[in-house]
């Protein structure tokens, strides 16, 4: 377990250096539980506010002897009270690899939603990369056309 430990430890560092290019990015969690490795990452995407934050999750998962990265925006949602910004959303996302979830606020007297972006799983480095460009996109054309609070 110690090799792999070291491996995963190199690719997360060869990850954070990537990820920094984005934005600012905070250490959250890390865990070692029964030979799995998890490191767990906010990303705050620069020259933007809350809406900017991503969730990532690097694991290794020793019983199938894999690499996984996990992209999200979960933590920190997306919060709208009108038809026009969640239809921005929903046609932002369409036909990319993101899921959305969308939750109606209860007890209010007005309309208010949550939207929030599934995790979605990659277990290849240049894939999530590529996913990670992708919904850098798709966050940052929500920062200009979607009225969110």
């Amino acid at each position: 377990m110690y090799k792999e430990k070291e491996t995963f430890e190199n690719i997360c560092d060869k990850v954070e250096q990537e990820l920094e290019k984005y934005g600012l990015l905070s250490k959250i969690n890390e865990t070692f539980k029964k030979n799995d490795l998890e490191i767990c990452y906010s990303l705050n995407l620069s020259g933007m506010d809350i809406i900017g934050i991503l969730d990532i999750r690097i694991q290794y998962l020793n019983d199938e002897k894999v690499f996984v990265f996990c992209l999200s925006k979960e933590d920190v949602p997306i919060y709208i009270n009108n038809c026009e910004s969640l239809k921005s959303i929903i046609s932002i996302f369409f036909g990319s690899p993101f899921s959305l979830t969308i939750k109606k606020i209860e007890g209010l007297e007005f309309a208010r939603y949550s939207v929030s972006v599934t995790e979605c799983q990659v277990k290849d480095a240049a894939t999530f990369n590529l996913y990670l460009k992708l919904l850098k996109e798709c966050v940052t054309n929500l920062n200009s056309l979607v009225i969110y609070d």
